[in-house]
Parts: structure tokens; sequence; C-alpha cells
């Protein structure tokens, strides 16, 4: 009659139990074009980047520990009128640390962050371009006075999202946005929606890459559309609104668990 060893069984089920583990907390990389860069979403400001409006797909699906990551896009006009070609280059990168409901977040902010919650009367930028814009009172939701005021459909797409995600581990480039290298280039969506890359080479690439090349939790420039602002509050605010809300609501997610080398 054939013995079975338990050890060698229990040692078995040990190492499944930790694969899975570790496939479970492996980190993701979502890629997406940063069509409009006016420090509202991404918001590098007051020490801690947040992501809090837009990109209702990626704030519903990232988890602590993965990387958001936001591209130039292909015509970004800067305040000299000049239009240029950005779509290979780095405008930001945060880890995400801690994810928080929106109730949560504005509770948080109201706390910890209260620079964080829109205020027009200030002369300084960073105290109007806010992401804390959706308060919660009464089993309500208000809208604040802020980028994404006055549309209905961007504030259905901003509240879908149903997270922030906030960020002490990030990279913010801006209008000095750094030129991505060539065996990084597959991390580039292109048209809409993002991409989820699972590969975990890939991704341990480009930490090392973007620790050695950017200043953590630095502003190395100033974002790129900062000069709405220069325009007046008003026209400021209708730009502001003409995001991709429909471009964050269509288009599928891309998965990507290996990349293939770039020729």
């Amino acid at each position: 009659m054939e013995t079975r060893n338990c050890e060698n069984d229990f040692g078995f089920f040990v190492i499944i139990i930790l694969c899975n583990l570790s496939k479970k907390f492996m980190a993701n990389l979502f890629s997406y074009v940063l069509r409009i860069d006016d420090g509202a979403a991404p918001n590098p400001f007051w020490k801690v980047c947040t992501l809090t409006i837009c990109k209702p797909k990626i704030r519903k699906g990232a988890q602590k520990g993965d990387w958001i990551v936001g591209t130039g896009s292909k015509c970004y006009r800067f305040k000299d009128g000049k239009v240029k070609d950005l779509s290979r280059y780095l405008v930001y990168a945060m880890k995400v640390d801690k994810v928080l409901s929106l109730e949560k977040y504005d509770s948080y902010c109201q706390v910890n962050l209260k620079n964080k919650i829109p205020d027009f009367s200030k002369n300084r930028y960073e105290r109007k371009i806010g992401d804390c814009i959706y308060k919660f009172e009464n089993g309500k939701i208000i809208v604040r006075e802020g980028v994404h005021t006055g549309d209905e459909k961007q504030n259905k797409a901003d509240i879908n999202g149903k997270n922030s995600l906030l960020s002490w581990q990030f990279y913010y480039f801006g209008d000095k946005a750094i030129k991505i290298p060539h065996t990084l280039r597959g991390m580039i969506k292109k048209g809409r929606a993002h991409k989820k890359i699972q590969d975990e080479a890939f991704i341990k690439e480009f930490e090392s890459w973007i620790t050695k090349n950017g200043e953590l939790n630095k502003l190395v420039g100033e974002p790129i559309h900062k000069y709405y602002f220069d325009e007046g509050d008003k026209t400021c605010k209708v730009k502001c609104n003409k995001r991709e809300t429909k471009k964050d609501l269509e288009g599928k997610e891309e998965i990507i668990k290996k990349l293939k080398p770039i020729c």
C-alpha cells in the first residue's frame, strides 16, 4: 500500500499559495495620453499627487502599488502658440500609495489636504485648480466651484470613477516632460482609453529608469496648460470642461501581459 508524504504535500500547497499571493499583489502600470495638463488631473500640488477627476476606469481599477503614467499628446499647444509633439515624452508618473472613495477623499481633504479643495477667491493658481470638487453632505453630492462646474456629463464620469488615487511617490515634469527611452516606448498608449501593463520585468525596468532620471516628489516643470488661467477664471473653466469625457467613457482597456521588444 502506497504511503503519502504529508510533509511534501504541505510544502507543495504552501508554494501554490505563495505563487497565487505574488500574482494577486503584482503591480500594474496604467498608461494613457494626458491631453490636458492644467494641474487638475493629475493634481501634483501640496506634496501629494492625486488623481481624483477624469480617467474613471483607471481610478476604479487601480490599487495600492500600481503605477499611473501620463504621456504627452501629439499636439500640445503652449502659451506662446507653438504646437509641439510630446507623444514620446513622459509628463508624469505616480505610484499609488492610497486609494480612497470620493466621499472619504472629501473628508480626508477637509482635515488633511484643505488646499486641494478649490477656492476661486484665492489668487494662487494651485488653490483654484484643486481636485476635491465633490462634497458629500447628508447623502447628497454637491459640486464645488471648480474645473468641472456646470458639466453634468463630466461630473457623472468623475463620480463613476468612484475613487481618488493618492501618491507620495511621484514624478512630475509638466512642460519639462522627458523623452521616453526606446526600450520603454511600448507603454505609450495611442488614442483613447488606456493600457494596463502586467509585465513584471517591464515595470521593474520602468521603475529603474524613472528613479534615475526623475526627481521624487518635485515639480520639475509647470502644468503645460496653466496659461488657461491667465485668460480668466470663466474662460478657463469652459476649456477645462472640454476634457475627454467621451474618450474616457469610450474605448476598450488594452491589457498587456508581456510587451514585445520594439525593434
